[in-house]
């Protein structure tokens, strides 16, 4: 059980959103807590588009996902802070850089596929006449 909100402000070319979650997930029959839910959960997205070029799109988002248990351990608290700039190089094609986890938090008992990643990213696709 528990609750999830979230907001979005959009002014312009530029957006805000903005979302928490609460939970509190329990084995029904035992009542003991699961493994690896944590209770508390915000993120926050910061997006832009310039009309330049062919379209230029930037997005800067940030998560935090509270401690939960694991097992015998307890999962440390985790903040990741991701961004990404696409650029439009024709009418139906776009480029996009990224980075996931900017800053390369490894909290104690996060496996390590969250550590810091680059991105590029090509999209292509068919517009009707």
């Amino acid at each position: 059980e528990g609750i999830e909100t979230s907001a979005r402000l959009t002014r312009s070319a530029t957006e805000l959103a903005l979302g928490y979650d609460y939970l509190r997930a329990r084995d029904l029959q035992t009542g003991a807590t699961l493994d690896g839910r944590a209770r508390h959960t915000a993120r926050a997205a910061l997006s832009r588009q310039w009309q330049r070029l062919g379209g230029i799109a930037a997005d800067l988002s940030s998560r935090y996902t509270g401690s939960a248990p694991r097992g015998a351990i307890r999962q440390a608290d985790f903040l990741s802070v991701d961004g990404q700039l696409r650029l439009g190089l024709q009418r139906s094609v776009e480029l996009s850089l990224g980075v996931v986890n900017l800053f390369d938090r490894r909290p104690s008992g996060w496996t390590a596929a969250f550590q810091r990643q680059a991105t590029i990213g090509l999209r292509a696709g068919l517009r009707g006449r």
